[in-house]
C-alpha cells in the first residue's frame, strides 16, 4: 500500500502544509513542484523556500514563521 506522500500533488502538499503548519511539509510541497524540481537541487530548493519564508513571514500562519 502506498503512503499518502507517494501520490500527493504539489497543490495538495501546499494545502496540507498550510493546514498542519509543519515546515517540513512546505519543503516537500516546493520540492514536488515540477519547475522547481527541474531547475533546482533539493538544497537550493530548501534555501529558496527559507528565503521566501523570511521575506513573507508576516503573511504566514504563526507556526510557519519560525523554523
Amino acid at each position: 500500500m502506498r503512503s499518502q506522500a507517494d501520490w500527493r500533488s504539489p497543490c495538495a502538499s501546499s494545502l496540507i502544509a498550510a493546514l498542519e503548519g509543519e515546515l517540513e511539509n512546505v519543503f516537500h510541497a516546493v520540492a514536488l513542484d515540477p519547475l522547481t524540481a527541474a531547475l533546482l537541487t533539493l538544497e537550493d530548493s530548501r534555501a529558496m523556500t527559507e528565503e521566501l519564508r523570511a521575506a513573507h513571514a508576516d503573511r504566514l500562519p504563526e507556526r510557519l514563521r519560525e523554523g
